[in-house]
């Protein structure tokens, strides 16, 4: 999946194990994934816009990846992340013209342990 674009996609129950999701872009338009794990997959400059994020795990390490604009909720984090971003909106505002309003990231029940 390098280098991949996502859009407007539902993702219920899928595993990602040991994918190369290096420079892909997820999440444009408001995907979703819904009880999904990612696990020791290459994550490196990875871009997640807008997605939103119920029940997923992730399991490896992440460096330098952007959840910009994403939303969480009981998550888990197991691993490094090395360099990585949480907003709660867009780095700029201008961006919710070309992306679309995003949901609040309430962070519910997110676990970094």
């Amino acid at each position: 999946m390098r280098d991949f674009t996502d859009r407007a996609n539902l993702f219920r129950d899928c595993r990602f194990v040991r994918t190369n999701l290096n420079q892909a872009t997820f999440g444009f338009e408001g995907s979703q994934f819904i009880d999904c794990s990612f696990e020791r997959s290459l994550a490196t400059t990875t871009a997640f816009v807008r997605p939103l994020f119920v029940r997923c795990m992730f399991a490896g390490n992440l460096r330098d990846v952007d959840f910009e604009a994403s939303s969480f909720s009981e998550c888990k984090f197991v691993g490094r992340i090395e360099g990585g971003w949480f907003r709660n909106g867009y780095q700029h505002a201008s961006l919710n013209n070309e992306f679309g309003t995003p949901a609040t990231n309430p962070m519910k029940r997110v676990d970094f342990r």
